[in-house]
């Protein structure tokens, strides 16, 4: 017990007179994740015999300490590893804050010189003012000049008050943009986060005069990237490349300067816990209280009541899909993957759970919370295209194409911007899927394929039989390539599916399309030649009770 106490002592007592060294250390590399990033830094100094405090300054005070891990291969001897503030460390102003600090001076200088002018205006109007009780009898002037006198007084008060009014709406829109320039340098300096940061380490050395070289990397909070792509083609028979590029942005404290990047899918944050299942119990809903329910609350629990004999419309369900691929108002396509460019070589390693890219280039990301564009890789992209239509949602054929093969690129969910020969078309959501063997791209909409949808009242009808009711819907879609070469499209519609035995649907055309008896929908694949129009017919009718209304 007496040893051990002794050892205690021992420690404790290197501890209290150990000396303390402040460093700098660099950044050697950045491994960054969908949310935070791991710095890798180098540092060295040289150690004397016994126990050395090392302080790494210039850390970001925003880390999870306990991913702090500091790589040593000497005889150096770590006992003890903590992440602190340094509050007493001065902000460093950027050059942007600079800039508005200067143009808010300016603007208070304005301000400040209008003010004096008004002071001095409402001076001469003070003594013009004061001239009310002058008596032209006792003055000796006659009414004439006295009326003279008036009219230069009152042009002169009239020209004062002018001025005044001029220069207050200056004042006025001054300060707006004197607001407006201090909620920017707030900003600003919200984005300057500092990098006030230190590592604290206690180590001991054996040896006088040791050189003590180390890594140290921790999991800096505030980073993270998104995948963005470059879809580019030039129609078919033509080459067409994706660009995969990755959206970095940090605000971690750190100024990344010309360091490595490598990229992960992974998110730490996310933590490793495994989910559990907890009983799931069932009960009786309590029966609502009757009294005092308004005729807008009797409606309410009618209709509730009466919901198991609705059914909505398909076109109204979010989230359809096509070939696993969303479909909405900007359509999505799919295209072919045939080829890989390594042009930036970009190494790229994957296992069942992370992506990871390693960056050939040196970049420099500041700490500025705003999104800098790193190119990943180029691969080649060639398509099989066609055109697609779904005229129910929208009277528009838009070029598309088909893909295989994707998977072998390692996409990632993210926003693709689309061109078609060197113009830009727009913005679409790339969303791989896995359990889809293509994926959807979209060119945009091209008007000289032109479709049309309407329903023809002189076919549609409703009718009565007993306790039930029939209604007939008959609709025509017409579809005119106007090219001068032959289009492939694929237009789809939808059959709605009823949800209650008491509602029937029955098909009576359906002009040879391709049905789908689980979501109603139906494809047709028209050739059509140059300057050829088709027409295609869905009719199909519902059988419901008469006293009951179908939604």
């Amino acid at each position: 017990m007496k040893k051990l106490s002794f050892a205690l002592f021992v420690l404790l007592t290197q501890n209290l007179f150990a000396q303390e060294k402040r460093i700098q250390s660099e950044i050697e590399s950045v491994k960054i994740y969908t949310q935070g990033a791991e710095v890798l830094r180098k540092a060295k100094t040289t150690l004397n015999k016994g126990n050395t405090l090392i302080i790494v300054e210039n850390i970001s005070s925003d880390i999870q300490t306990s991913s702090i891990q500091i790589y040593n291969q000497s005889n150096i001897e770590i006992l003890s590893i903590n992440h602190a503030i340094n509050h007493n460390k001065t902000i460093d102003k950027n050059s942007r804050i600079n800039e508005i600090e200067d143009s808010m001076k300016q603007v208070s200088n304005k301000i400040a010189l209008l003010r004096i002018e008004i002071n001095s205006l409402d001076h001469e109007s003070s003594i013009l003012s004061s001239n009310k009780s002058f008596n032209n009898t006792s003055s000796g002037i006659n009414n004439i000049e006295f009326v003279k006198f008036l009219d230069i007084q009152r042009n002169r008060l009239n020209a004062l008050n002018k001025e005044k009014y001029v220069n207050n709406q200056k004042i006025q829109e001054l300060t707006e943009a004197l607001n407006a320039l201090q909620f920017s340098l707030n900003e600003e300096k919200n984005k300057l986060k500092e990098a006030n940061g230190e590592i604290r380490l206690m180590v001991y050395s054996p040896n006088p005069n040791t050189l003590f070289s180390f890594g140290l990397s921790y999991l800096a909070n505030v980073a993270g990237w998104i995948p963005v792509y470059d879809i580019m083609t030039e129609g078919p028979a033509k080459k067409s490349t994706l660009v995969y590029k990755a959206e970095i942005a940090q605000n971690t404290g750190e100024n990344w300067n010309n360091v490595k990047l490598s990229l992960s899918s992974a998110n730490p944050s996310l933590g490793l816990n495994l989910p559990e299942l907890k009983p799931a119990y069932l009960s009786f809903v309590p029966p609502l209280i009757q009294k005092g329910k308004s005729s807008t609350q009797k409606k309410l629990n009618y209709a509730n009541s009466k919901m198991e004999e609705v059914f909505e419309d398909i076109d109204d369900l979010k989230g359809v899909s096509f070939r696993g691929s969303r479909i909405d108002n900007t359509s999505q396509f799919i295209n072919e993957t045939r080829g890989i460019n390594n042009s930036l070589n970009t190494n790229t390693t994957s296992n069942e759970v992370v992506i990871e890219f390693s960056i050939p280039l040196p970049y420099t990301i500041p700490n500025d919370g705003q999104g800098r564009v790193v190119n990943i890789k180029d691969f080649d992209f060639p398509m099989v295209y066609e055109y697609f239509s779904v005229p129910k949602k929208e009277c528009a054929v838009f070029l598309t194409g088909l893909s295989t093969d994707w998977q072998k690129l390692n996409l990632l969910p993210g926003n693709a911007n689309m061109y078609f020969n060197n113009n830009y078309s727009g913005q679409m959501y790339l969303n791989p899927s896995p359990d889809n063997d293509t994926l959807a791209l979209s060119f945009g909409r091209d008007k000289r394929i032109l479709v049309e949808r309407k329903i023809l009242k002189d076919f549609s009808q409703k009718s009565f039989l007993g306790s039930t009711k029939k209604e007939t819907f008959t609709f025509e879609i017409i579809v005119n390539n106007t090219n001068d070469f032959t289009a492939d499209v694929k237009i789809q519609d939808q059959i709605p599916i009823s949800t209650n035995a008491e509602i029937k649907v029955e098909i009576e055309d359906i002009s040879d399309a391709k049905q789908n008896i689980e979501t109603g929908v139906l494809e047709w694949k028209l050739a059509l030649k140059a300057k050829e129009t088709k027409k295609l017919k869905v009719i199909y009718n519902v059988t419901s009770p008469k006293t009951k209304r179908v939604y």
